[in-house]
């Protein structure tokens, strides 16, 4: 079973709220769309794929689960 990216896109301008030096969103701004929160937080843990003045594409950092196997002592 392939484990499938999430990801979201949103046909809006967020360079408002986009920090290039940490490339990440300040979703704890005042103004930061609630809807877009939404989505952000249904996502979980993202990265940002793209974005520009018209669009924003979100894809969900993939979970570090362990291999099965014997426990390391």
């Amino acid at each position: 079973m392939k484990n499938k990216a999430k990801f979201v896109t949103i046909h809006k301008n967020m360079l408002g709220w986009y920090n290039e030096l940490e490339d990440e969103l300040d979703v704890q701004a005042a103004n930061f769309p609630p809807a877009v929160l939404s989505l952000i937080r249904q996502l979980g843990d993202y990265e940002i794929d793209y974005i520009d003045n018209k669009k924003m594409t979100l894809v969900s950092k993939p979970k570090m689960v362990p291999k099965p196997g014997k426990p390391k002592k």
